[in-house]
């Protein structure tokens, strides 16, 4: 388990290094299909890395169960050095060790543990993206529906991204859209001809001041203006303003409603002569705490008992993963199911090595008993 891990980790890309993501994609299919799935690189469009899909005993009676994730990291290739996986006093460091190359790990040897016993009960699904970290298309043929489509009909699913650093799961998560605020004014000259200009600033300001208080006070839901561009000189009246807004929300509702919210902003103007167009950049639809998320999450509870094996807890979390994408065709999902750790995303990221071991048996553990979740008969 170790050796396959550090290898895997060793071989690295970011999301938009799409040449070493494909390397380590086939890498990933070989070992898959030693193990009897059927893979595929399913291609996700010009830019972007494949999905790897596949599927073990398709024709096995009951429905599947499924492992997702993701094989991109945020780090370039080489940022840390050649052959950057280490173990240091029971953690494990490397680009991506715990985000998320430790849970497709846990996936492989979960599915060579089944193996060895000769599980046959059901099949088990695999689809692991290589451009999860990066800013990703919804257009058809896209990652996004790859995802969505093959997730379909899944009994239940485990996203192994980042495990919480106790050993805990998540079973919800704030959605994300990222949206662009762009105004149009008129340039001219401040000092010659001032009542000529309309300040796409000035304009912007407005409102921003206005997105800024759509946060209620509870954090329900966040919206934050954090980048702002325009202008080309303090001797010019700008004709053009750019801001960048991050939204984050734990319903679709809410999510709907901060659109709304912002497209009526934006509908307004302050100063005469100005324009303001709205885009949404890219999205990540909220993980939702639904009955099915919560019966999978008292699933792996007893599941763990059974097998005198540590309860995980379970957390909501802020950040977005593609469990939203599961979780929105219906089908229950449990994230964080990967590795526990700290660090993503920094130098420092690391994965506890025992927790590596622990997970790979929990997880094992849950899909031998999937006769015992509801609809699992």
């Amino acid at each position: 388990m170790l050796a396959f891990w550090e290898d895997l980790v060793n071989h690295e890309g970011r999301y938009d290094e799409v040449a070493p993501l494909v390397d380590t994609a086939n890498f990933l299919k070989r070992a898959f299909e030693k193990e009897g799935f059927k893979c595929q690189l399913a291609d996700a469009g010009d830019g972007f890395a494949p999905v790897l899909t596949g599927v073990l005993g398709e024709d096995r009676p009951s429905r599947p169960v499924m492992f997702t994730g993701h094989y991109d990291t945020v780090f370039k290739k080489g940022t840390f050095g050649d052959a950057p996986f280490k173990i240091e006093d029971g953690k494990a460091y490397g680009p991506g060790v715990l985000d998320m190359k430790g849970g497709i790990a846990i996936s492989l040897f979960c599915a060579k543990a089944l193996n060895y016993i000769g599980f046959d009960a059901l099949p088990i699904k695999i689809a692991f993206a290589g451009d999860e970290e990066g800013d990703r298309t919804v257009a058809p043929n896209s990652t996004v529906q790859i995802l969505s489509d093959y997730a379909k009909g899944v009994l239940f699913a485990f996203n192994m991204e980042t495990g919480v650093a106790d050993g805990g799961v998540c079973i919800g998560r704030k959605g994300s859209a990222d949206y662009t605020v762009s105004v149009k004014g008129v340039a001219s000259h401040p000092g010659n001809a001032f009542a000529n200009g309309m300040n796409a600033i000035e304009e912007t300001a407005h409102k921003i001041i206005e997105i800024q208080q759509l946060t209620p006070k509870d954090y329900g839901y966040t919206v934050s203006v954090d980048t702002i561009e325009g202008g080309v000189a303090s001797n010019a009246i700008p004709d053009f303003c750019k801001i960048k807004i991050d939204t984050r929300a734990n319903t679709q509702k809410d999510a709907a409603h901060i659109r709304e919210s912002l497209e009526k902003i934006c509908a307004k103007t302050y100063i005469d002569g100005t324009s303001t167009e709205l885009t949404l950049d890219g999205t990540f639809p909220p993980y939702e705490t639904t009955d099915g998320v919560l019966a999978l999450y008292e699933h792996i509870v007893y599941t763990a008992k059974k097998y005198s094996l540590d309860i995980p807890s379970k957390n909501h979390l802020g950040g977005a993963s593609d469990a939203s994408r599961i979780g929105a065709v219906g089908v229950p999902v449990l994230c964080s199911c990967g590795v526990p750790g700290a660090g993503n995303h920094t130098g420092s990221e690391y994965a506890l090595v025992e927790g590596f071991f622990e997970r790979t048996k929990l997880l094992c553990a849950s899909i031998l008993e999937a006769d015992g979740f509801p609809d699992g008969k």
